[in-house]
């Protein structure tokens, strides 16, 4: 699969595209200083903060980083104590604690932080707390390697806390661990001395930028290019690429076209429907997204895709869910959907088929860096999967509610407005004086309300004038007599 990592970056924003076979599978986007709607992240940042509230009723604490909101602390997330095995026993209120931001505010709850500091380098992650321990990504398969690279972590001069080695160790040599380890310890000393220095509550250590984070984590031997339009920024990854992979620095490019990089790559639309909630599929079939605070619901359907005269309806289905089991796998990475996920793909009665679905959902999701756990087709033909969440998703990060539909992603039809109002000047009818009767409305209903002014006329006993209101929303109106101008409504 090829791979490639594009990099827009102006002052205002960075936007990062990961493209797999020239698809965008991933989209990023960082703001600074933007007053209109502050995406800047802030999940790995370390913080002095100081205790506001201990509940023990449901065994967490709320503590005072410096950000609008308390950041919730559960009892899992502190440091173990002997002896102490309760939030009231470990955590006091008005205490100063070092915690580390997990998951970033999202919506109207605040972030989530834990004690367990963990500082994430090239190859390895460094957790300074607890005893001295060794652990090996999953992702590492092979047996030699794993005991290779354990035989070097023992080596490394580790005196408290453990270490976990990333995935990207696979093949890496003892000094490139060994340099990681010591730039980790630094900037573990660095973080405890300012503890000291510092007030309450104080950002003690602030995560790379988000080009630095992706490449850390994303930029791999599979990554063919990474191509980066601001020529100050393409000169500070160039060098923080010599320090990181100098074996890669040839792959990282500086974009100098008039034409925006996102523009020639086509990304422009392909982010625009990240909004949609329809999804169309090669075969004409489709589907469906539809998030909420807590849950996804995603929905497939065939379409105009009916299959050749001698498809039965079992292949066409399975047709339609093997193309949209990959399409799903990309947009829940796209769109970065967390939480709970609930697919209801189209009903199969053959298992071997429906083991085909989940095998190619599976599949298509090994790409995904989030932790994702997905469950089989239960007894009413959905599949159930879970999926990190540590920010908040694209399509809520990008846009904001609806001031027309209030994120019911509905508003009142023409006729149930026309039948409100129609009730309304029966009930009317007997105070009405004589006059001309106006009605305001929004311009999008004028010409169906045409269409009945003569019944209007009826009921009022008064000729009815339409006059368009950009200023009114879309379901909501004036009657106004023009004779002794009163407003009804």
């Amino acid at each position: 699969m090829k791979k490639e990592i594009l990099i827009n970056s102006t002052p205002e924003e960075t936007r990062i595209a990961l493209l797999e076979d020239g698809k965008l599978a991933e989209f990023f986007i960082d703001r600074v200083g933007s007053d209109v709607k502050k995406l800047k992240r802030i999940a790995g940042n370390v913080y002095l903060g100081r205790v506001e509230n201990v509940l023990p009723g449901i065994q967490s604490a709320f503590v005072n980083i410096g950000l609008k909101k308390n950041a919730y602390l559960p009892l899992d997330e502190t440091l173990p104590t002997p002896g102490k095995h309760t939030i009231e026993e470990r955590l006091k209120k008005e205490q100063n604690v070092l915690i580390q931001v997990t998951k970033e505010p999202i919506g109207t709850k605040g972030a989530k932080v834990t004690q367990k500091i963990s500082l994430a380098g090239r190859y390895l992650v460094y957790m300074p707390f607890g005893r001295k321990q060794f652990f090996l990504s999953r992702q590492i398969k092979d047996k030699r390697e794993r005991h290779r690279l354990r035989d070097i972590a023992q080596s490394l001069p580790l005196v408290n806390g453990s270490l976990i080695l990333r995935t990207e160790a696979q093949g890496a040599e003892k000094k490139d661990l060994l340099t990681d380890f010591e730039y980790l310890s630094s900037l573990w000393l660095t973080i405890q001395s300012r503890e000291k220095e510092k007030k309450v509550p104080s950002l003690l250590h602030e995560e790379v930028g988000l080009a630095y984070q992706v490449l850390r984590d994303l930029f791999s031997e599979k990554v063919e290019l990474v191509l980066i339009d601001s020529e100050e920024l393409y000169k500070d990854v160039l060098n923080y690429v010599e320090n990181i992979s100098p074996e890669f620095k040839s792959r990282v490019q500086y974009y100098s076209a008039k034409t925006p990089i996102f523009s020639v790559y086509k990304l422009e639309e392909e982010i625009k429907r990240i909004y949609q909630p329809k999804v169309n599929l090669p075969s004409r079939g489709y589907i469906l997204i539809q998030e909420t605070e807590s849950l996804c619901a995603i929905d497939v359907n065939t379409g105009k895709f009916t299959g050749g005269s001698e498809t039965s309806l079992e292949n066409t289905a399975l047709q339609t869910n093997l193309e949209a089991a990959k399409e799903i796998a990309r947009q829940i990475r796209l769109r970065n959907i967390g939480g709970i996920i609930v697919i209801d793909f189209i009903s199969l009665r053959k298992s071997v088929n429906r083991r085909k679905v989940y095998d190619t959902l599976v599949d298509a999701l090994k790409e995904d860096k989030a932790k994702v756990e997905i469950l089989p087709f239960n007894r009413l033909g959905l599949v159930e999967l879970t999926r990190e969440r540590k920010r908040e998703s694209t399509l809520n990060l990008l846009t904001e509610e609806c001031s027309e539909c209030s994120g019911s992603g509905r508003i009142i039809s023409r006729e149930s407005l026309y039948l409100k109002i129609k009730k309304e000047l029966v009930n009317f009818k007997s105070s009405l004086t004589h006059g001309q009767l106006s009605l305001r409305l929004h311009p999008d209903l004028i010409t169906y309300f045409q269409n009945y002014k003569e019944e209007l006329r009826k009921i009022s006993g008064e000729e009815v004038k339409l006059i368009p209101d950009f200023r009114l929303k879309r379901d909501n109106y004036q009657i106004i007599l023009s004779a002794s101008e009163e407003k009804m409504k």
